[in-house]
């Protein structure tokens, strides 16, 4: 029984080290697609300004080139989305620069996992906005009303557009996200109302209003729970809990990177600083909760990546 127990021991100690050395590796392998994908961009915005016949018009791109299997990446909920000519023609020219210098790779582009920013007119007050949007359906939606020749647009006319492979239920909260939220809907939607329905048509609101030059467009959270965000009954609320917890879950990986790499540079730093300098490195993306951040401190800390000050506990350093 004895040795039963030794040996019992001896396989979940391997089992955890296994366990732990792959998580460690995929880590590292996720830092290392941030400082790969900072290097790659700078060489190809360098080779793409000295090509001038490779420019789009306005349109920057900004690519991360990340390691298959390395990221929490759901390929359940993947799905192509139909972008403007003008940002198919930059991921042409970025593809051509990446596998010339890359051979025997291979790029797959996850084009519903993208965010941008779209600098929009045409509205009543005269005013030109940046609007920074979430998703990369966002964009495609509102191309679709950048031509003067368009005035209104059926929902089904939306959905031919777009494709039979976007989701409905991602359409149908896009279109709220844009039309349904006051104070964003830089569309207007026929008739009014905080749900969207096959019956439903948009066009671009002329008339709208903000005192902001920058306007942040978020994606609504779920299908069910309305522009207000807020769902009605148990479930909802349910779906609500689950998309959070998976939404916090899948930032993880950020968090981490962005402490990393601001540690990195710094060295040592106050965890409060350093709670402020990750926040303003991801504002871009998302603003990460302070409680997220600091559990992400105090994982790394477990593994040895951050080691607090033994005089002040205030203070991390970035172990070499």
């Amino acid at each position: 029984m004895s040795a039963d127990k030794s040996l019992l021991c001896v396989c979940l100690c391997l089992s955890l080290s296994l366990t732990l050395s792959q998580f460690t590796s995929k880590l590292e392998s996720m830092f290392n697609d941030i400082r790969t994908s900072q290097d790659i961009m700078s060489q190809y915005k360098r080779e793409d300004q000295a090509d001038q016949s490779a420019g789009t018009g306005g349109v920057e791109l900004s690519v991360q080139v990340l390691t298959t299997g390395s990221w929490p990446i759901d390929k359940h909920a993947q799905f192509q989305v139909p972008l403007p000519e003008t940002l198919q023609q930059e991921m042409k020219s970025f593809e051509e620069f990446y596998l010339k210098t890359h051979n025997g790779r291979k790029l797959a582009w996850q084009t519903n996992m993208g965010h941008g920013e779209v600098r929009a007119g045409g509205f009543a007050d005269g005013k030109k906005h940046d609007l920074i949007l979430s998703s990369t359906l966002q964009i495609a939606v509102l191309t679709l009303f950048s031509s003067e020749e368009v005035e209104t647009l059926a929902y089904r006319d939306i959905r031919s557009s777009l494709g039979a492979g976007v989701p409905e239920s991602e359409l149908k909260r896009t279109l709220q996200s844009l039309a349904c939220v006051k104070g964003k809907n830089v569309l207007r939607k026929d008739p009014q109302g905080k749900e969207v329905d096959e019956a439903d048509a948009f066009a671009w609101n002329a008339g709208f209003k903000s005192n902001q030059y920058r306007i942040r467009i978020q994606q609504i959270s779920s299908a069910g729970t309305g522009a207000g965000g807020s769902g009605q009954g148990g479930s909802g609320a349910e779906a609500d809990h689950d998309l959070h917890a998976r939404v916090r879950e899948d930032r993880k990986p950020q968090v981490e990177a962005a402490i990393v790499r601001v540690m990195k540079m710094r060295r040592e730093l106050q965890v409060q600083v350093l709670i402020g300098e990750v926040a303003s490195m991801l504002k871009g993306r998302f603003l990460p909760e302070v409680s997220l951040v600091k559990q992400r401190i105090e994982s790394l800390i477990e593994r040895e990546f951050l080691e607090r000050d033994r005089e002040d506990g205030r203070i991390v350093r970035y172990v070499s």
